[in-house]
């Protein structure tokens, strides 16, 4: 262990002292050498079955998000055989992810609202220049981050953007929302209500929530999903830690007219209860319906993920089809099992 640190040390001395090229190079060995021992890979023989093979280049789903003035980007998933996977790669495997997506000065397809909305130009790949992006405290494989520049039009807030970006064409053309928002907002509320009696809740207790609904075109003409989220308001209030409680809400049209199918409830301790929030549309896999795209975080905890959830149109209603990691860290998924108790 001493002689593989000492090693490492010189490495980043000479590194230090050479030009970008030959620094890139050197930085190259260090990864291999790196992979070497934490006997993920050997330079010259196969990725294990487990990591994601880049092979032709398979679609990647990415999240854009950070400040108008400099977003940023990150990889969320990859799509193999139309499913979403996690992506797994070695500190080789990352260099070789970048080179081939997010090098600077290459371009990717922007999406937001179900729909492609311009384009995302790297300016700054995770490995450019002097040092990384961004670190993060005893971490060897972060997540890559690239800096990007946005071009098209773009909605939501003036100051932050939160959109999807993609190496191949995704989406498709959304049906318009025919519902009014008096309408959309009065429907939320019903189906609110009913899925919260149903909870056992009081109508006390559902008044303190702070409700939102939301219409999405998921690609059925005139009939729109409604995304209801009922909020805890102590959500905000660091120093409340028990009770809080969030109802969170998809509403599909019958023949009967509105009802609830899908919902997430939840209420206990702060370090406890998992919140969600929406945050956009997107056919993902192609077959004409939107899969919708959530956030998830847990209050007590530092990070936050995404769930994807699909439709079942055979059956009706919703299912998670896709959960990211929560953490940006990749070293765990390489970390040695632990020592079995004798």
């Amino acid at each position: 262990m001493l002689r593989t640190l000492a090693l490492v040390a010189t490495i980043l001395m000479v590194a230090a002292g050479c030009d970008k090229k030959t620094r890139d190079n050197i930085v190259e060995g260090y990864v291999e050498l790196i992979d070497k021992v934490s006997g993920v890979a050997e330079k010259g023989k196969p990725l294990p079955v487990a990591l994601t093979s880049l092979e032709d280049e398979p679609p990647m789903l990415f999240y854009v998000f950070g400040k108008r003035t400099e977003p940023r980007l990150v990889p969320v998933a990859v799509l193999q055989q139309g499913k979403l996977r996690r992506v797994v790669l070695n500190g080789r495997g990352w260099r070789e992810f970048t080179r081939t997506y997010t090098a600077r000065g290459d371009t990717l397809l922007l999406f937001q609202d179900g729909r492609r909305v311009g384009t995302a130009a790297v300016r700054r790949s995770m490995w450019d220049g002097d040092s990384a992006v961004y670190s993060l405290p005893n971490c060897q494989l972060p997540l890559p981050l690239s800096l990007v520049s946005l071009q098209g039009e773009l909605t939501g807030s003036k100051v932050t953007v939160e959109a999807f970006a993609s190496n191949r064409h995704l989406g498709r053309l959304p049906e318009e929302v025919t519902l009014s928002p008096a309408q959309v907002e009065k429907t939320g509320k019903d189906i609110g209500l009913l899925v919260a009696a149903k909870l056992g809740m009081s109508p006390e207790s559902i008044d303190s929530l702070y409700a939102s609904t939301t219409a999405v075109p998921t690609g059925h003409p005139e009939r729109p999903t409604l995304v209801i989220n009922m909020l805890d308001p102590a959500l905000s209030d660091t120093t409340k830690k028990d009770d809080l409680r969030q109802v969170f809400i998809i509403a599909d049209a019958g023949p009967f007219g509105y009802g609830p199918t899908f919902w997430h409830f939840r209420r206990g301790p702060r370090a406890a209860v998992q919140f969600r929030r929406y945050v956009d549309h997107l056919d993902v896999d192609g077959d004409g319906y939107d899969e919708i795209i959530l956030e998830a975080w847990y209050p007590g905890r530092q990070g936050a993920f995404f769930i994807v959830l699909g439709q079942r149109p055979a059956v009706g209603g919703w299912e998670e089809r896709y959960r990211s990691d929560q953490d940006w860290c990749q070293d765990k998924l390489f970390a040695p099992p632990p020592a079995k108790k004798k």
